[in-house]
């Protein structure tokens, strides 16, 4: 498996590029938090920009690009006070194929998941983790022609970084675990 994939790699910085093509996407995921039972399942939405390189023989497609994510989760006995998440991604996207293009993709960025409680008789309090975020997907798109694909997507996501807890008038920093889900949905894809 790794001579694959270092064989993959190996062709895909050796090649020549023949085009090139201005990728824009937006996307709308269900996301399910791993090992994190105070959370429900949720949702996300995404854009992305990036710059695809095809190959001489028009197979390889390689595609650098930046990604921006938000997401909110629903909190146990916490109806009312959603858990938000904003991602800011830099990665690269390898796809196969003309018509059928499966991919795998890898990104790294910075991320922040935030809760905040606001009570009358409480005050506000917040509990904030953020950190390196990373993310490994797999797709696989359908192009329809004029530079438009449709497509699905899975990826696994994690934020690392300690926890920063705030409220009346203090805050505290703690450690933890990093933070870990996954996402599934449907994608649109422009090329110019």
């Amino acid at each position: 498996m790794r001579l694959v994939g270092l064989a993959l790699v190996v062709s895909l910085l050796s090649a020549t590029p023949a085009r090139a093509e201005v990728v824009l996407g937006v996307d709308s995921s269900v996301s399910r938090p791993l090992d994190q039972d105070a959370l429900h399942t949720g949702y996300s939405l995404r854009g992305q920009v990036g710059y695809e390189m095809v190959t001489d023989g028009g197979g390889v497609r390689l595609t650098p690009g930046v990604a921006f994510e938000y997401g909110r989760y629903g909190i146990e006995g916490l109806p009312e006070v959603p858990a938000s998440q904003k991602l800011a991604l830099a990665g690269v996207r390898a796809a196969l194929g003309d018509v059928v293009r499966p991919s795998l993709s890898l990104e790294l960025g910075y991320g922040e998941r935030q809760v905040t409680i606001d009570r009358d008789a409480l005050g506000r309090f917040e509990a904030a983790k953020r950190g390196l975020a990373l993310g490994l997907g797999a797709a696989l798109d359908v192009v329809l022609g004029s530079g438009v694909s449709l497509g699905i997507h899975v990826r696994y996501r994690s934020l690392n970084g300690n926890v920063e807890l705030s409220g009346g008038g203090k805050t505290m920093e703690v450690g933890s675990s990093p933070l870990a889900w996954i996402d599934a949905g449907a994608h649109v894809v422009m090329r110019f």
